[in-house]
């Protein structure tokens, strides 16, 4: 199950295809019963895609798919100061 569901993740951010929005810096993905909210700083979540306030404990993204996001959002919104504070506390 889990590697299915990073499996899908992965497919939806390599194609941008997909539920794929953000929520302020936090880019989101609906699947089809839930969804994952992630973070630049490689942390995020798991909701209910019927109730995004519906949302599990914290959960950490592996490595392939926080590479994956940083370069989405670097793609799709820029080099914001967002963007800078979140990669520069990484490396």
């Amino acid at each position: 199950m889990k590697n299915k569901f990073w499996n899908e993740v992965e497919r939806q951010l390599q194609t941008l295809e997909g539920k794929i929005y953000f929520v302020g810096g936090t880019l989101c993905i609906d699947l089809s019963k839930y969804g994952v909210a992630m973070n630049l700083n490689g942390k995020g979540f798991i909701y209910a895609s019927s109730n995004p306030l519906m949302k599990n404990p914290e959960v950490y993204l592996p490595n392939h798919i926080s590479s994956l996001v940083s370069e989405v959002y670097l793609k799709l919104k820029g080099e914001t100061s967002h963007y800078r504070k979140n990669i520069c506390q990484m490396k």
